[in-house]
């Protein structure tokens, strides 16, 4: 599938509900609740898929904000994302004129790509992308 930045990946469009997601996805195979920022947040894990989607209470109803992808079938511009190596990214991100990228090593060990305009970020880990985090708004980001 194929992310559009601030849109969403493939046929998940940010601010569906959980239950319009379930629908096209059926049931996840985990399903957790937690709280981020003083607001409640449910994320349900498709690992079939390689998903996790994070849903937060807007008007009454729990609607998707963030995605956790690990597809490795991932598409962005045409690219094939998980074949591509940390400078190559950074590439095809600048290319694109995504140019305000911030780089950061997480504690747990995986370097982070930032993309704060675009809200998108790339995990790596030992040089290969393991996950790729896409956001509607900068104040939900996990």
């Amino acid at each position: 599938m194929n992310i559009e930045i601030g849109v969403g990946f493939g046929e998940l469009k940010f601010g569906l509900s959980m239950e319009e997601v379930i629908a096209k996805l059926g049931q996840p195979n985990d399903q957790e609740k937690m709280e981020f920022d003083e607001e409640n947040t449910t994320m349900l894990d498709y690992d079939d898929q390689g998903l996790n989607l994070y849903f937060s209470e807007e008007a009454g109803k729990s609607v998707l904000y963030y995605m956790e992808i690990h597809d490795k079938n991932t598409t962005l511009y045409n690219k094939e994302l998980f074949t591509l190596n940390e400078a190559q990214v950074v590439e095809l991100m600048t290319s694109k004129g995504h140019n305000d990228m911030e780089k950061e090593e997480e504690s747990w060990g995986e370097n982070r790509l930032t993309f704060a305009n675009e809200l998108i970020d790339f995990f790596f880990l030992n040089g290969k992308l393991a996950t790729v985090g896409l956001s509607k708004e900068i104040t939900a980001r996990l």
